[in-house]
């Protein structure tokens, strides 16, 4: 019979780690996560308090500017800060793992003593390269998405399987302008080239909208169209749909719906719900 609880197989330190993170989550969390739910956003004082508690550099070692122990205080943390706001647990999440690991893996010393420290202190937040911008905030990744600005974008590519850190530079920091949409094309175009499809889908959305470019639908049809065939389902669905509305191509809905049935065969729902609203039609 276990007469043990949880708790007696933890460390000093992890529970140390853990109260800190419970007394935060309590305190400037909980009180806040249904309004900064509705608004869309984490306020920057929230986020820079978490940098100063040390909860933004828990993969980070100490003497890069982190506060790393070991994961099953890591994983403490986050549990107490998913209990008070599961948007501000999701952002920490991405930002220690996808964020700050990779470049604790695999960066450069110059890297490492570049933005580590930065990171760890949470006067940058870094958010996945894999999704687009509008994505991640839609899906919380990125807190403040209103007052948090991206001020560098890069490409990811696999070497032997293994992301090259040299070209991961999605990072989002406080305070700064955007970069011009002229150069996030260029990184995007750069990605698209180097077989990171996303790239090819995020060229494709600016030269939709004109942004960095004059606005050229044939080039963002021909983008769409080569992440839509490197498995992106958003590519399908915006290709799809500029078909069918005849947007800078002709109206086509023979081939509306086979991007449409290709955006549903990759799992998109919205999509194979499209497509079923037109068998019915």
């Amino acid at each position: 019979m276990l007469t043990r609880t949880h708790s007696d197989f933890l460390s000093e330190e992890q529970r140390m780690v853990r109260d800190v993170a419970r007394e935060f989550a309590q305190a400037e969390l909980a009180p806040h996560a249904g309004q900064w739910e509705e608004e869309g956003w984490i306020p920057d004082a929230v986020v820079a308090k978490m940098g100063e508690l040390g909860l933004l550099g828990m993969v980070v070692p100490e003497e890069l500017g982190g506060s790393y122990s070991d994961y099953v205080a890591y994983a403490l943390a986050m549990e107490e800060i998913a209990a008070g706001c599961a948007a501000t647990a999701t952002m920490m999440s991405v930002h220690n793992s996808v964020g700050c690991g990779p470049i604790v893996a695999w960066g450069s010393p110059e890297q490492k003593k570049q933005w580590l420290p930065e990171m760890a202190a949470g006067r940058a937040i870094a958010r996945d390269g894999n999704e687009s911008f509008k994505r991640a905030c839609d899906l919380g990744y990125s807190p403040g998405c209103g007052n948090l600005r991206t001020v560098a974008a890069g490409a990811g590519s696999l070497q032997g399987g293994t992301p090259r850190i040299e070209d991961y530079r999605i990072v989002l920091l406080h305070g700064k302008g955007p970069l011009p949409d002229k150069t996030s094309l260029e990184l995007f175009e750069r990605a698209c080239r180097q077989g990171w499809m996303v790239g090819c889908e995020n060229a494709g959305t600016l030269y939709l909208r004109g942004e960095g470019t004059p606005r050229d639908a044939a080039r963002a049809a021909y983008e769409f169209d080569k992440a839509c065939n490197g498995g992106m389902p958003t590519a399908c669905s915006n290709l799809g749909l500029m078909y069918r509305n005849g947007d800078g191509v002709a109206r086509a809905d023979e081939r509306a719906v086979a991007y449409m049935q290709k955006a549903c065969d990759l799992g998109m729902a919205s999509a194979c719900r499209w497509v079923e609203d037109k068998s019915r039609q």
